[in-house]
């Protein structure tokens, strides 16, 4: 296969994995400049060995298969996928929950939005988390991302950890829930339940997240947890930096959140851990 076959096929392959995907959030995760990936998606540059191991690793594809034809790229890597998706879709279990779906959206758009949320960490030991959480719609589906950031425990200047999730949003008897998966270790999976609070509606839900602990024990563990709105999305890069971990009696966590996160226990305590 001559080189020009090679970047047809990569770009043809390359565009069949960005359907349903924002270039721009894909760009932004993988490390890559924009106008640098409309390169490869229009076949006119090839990536280096380091942006095409970071592609790769997104989209979680074997680096020869991308130069396959793309007829073949196509069937490996989306044919199976679908079959999944069609037989899922066909179980009742799956008919009947998503029947609900289109009402869960409609009250669940009132949360469209940029949010602080708080829970002691897993990780950290007797430590406040707060990452960044934006529920958005997208293609009519509410959707979520959000990003945690733990500081190097010498530098806290500099960042030592940092853990990215994409998930759904459902709305349920005034219950809000959300699931998603992380995607750069893609080993963990959270649930999180909130309620909303009748006197303040959005700014402040209080819950409980569930997940696994991402230390060599790799315990489940589960928490309190409180999101606090801080306004219309897509001003997530400004607020970048609040993503950290914090300690517990830090006067720039609402004396609301710390109230409820220690409530009836304190410290470590309000971590529960599975063996």
């Amino acid at each position: 296969m001559d080189n020009k076959q090679r970047l047809a096929n990569l770009a043809a392959n390359l565009k069949g994995l960005c359907r349903g995907v924002s270039i721009a959030v894909a760009c932004r995760e993988i490390g890559l400049n924009r106008q640098q990936f409309n390169k490869y998606l229009s076949g006119r540059h090839h990536p280096s060995r380091r942006s095409l191991a970071r592609i790769c690793g997104y989209f979680s594809v074997a680096e020869k298969d991308l130069y396959r034809n793309p007829a073949e790229f196509s069937a490996t890597y989306h044919s199976a996928e679908n079959w999944r998706l069609s037989s899922f879709a066909q179980l009742r279990r799956f008919q009947d929950f998503s029947s609900s779906m289109p009402a869960s959206d409609e009250n669940m758009r009132g949360y469209i939005g940029l949010y602080h949320r708080y829970h002691f960490s897993s990780i950290y030991h007797g430590t406040i988390l707060r990452s960044i959480m934006e529920i958005y719609e997208k293609d009519g589906l509410l959707l979520y991302y959000c990003l945690e950031r733990f500081p190097d425990l010498d530098d806290s200047s500099k960042t030592s950890y940092v853990f990215k999730y994409h998930g759904c949003c459902l709305w349920l008897d005034e219950r809000l829930f959300f699931i998603d998966a992380e995607i750069l270790q893609r080993n963990e999976m959270t649930f999180t339940a909130v309620v909303p609070v009748s006197r303040s509606k959005r700014r402040f839900l209080y819950g409980i997240t569930t997940g696994v602990a991402a230390t060599p024990f790799r315990e489940p563990f589960s928490t309190r947890v409180v999101l606090e709105y801080q306004g219309p999305a897509g001003k997530r890069r400004d607020q970048m930096k609040a993503a950290r971990t914090l300690d517990p009696d830090d006067r720039s966590i609402p004396l609301e959140v710390r109230t409820y996160l220690r409530s009836g226990t304190s410290g470590e305590a309000s971590i529960l851990r599975g063996g």
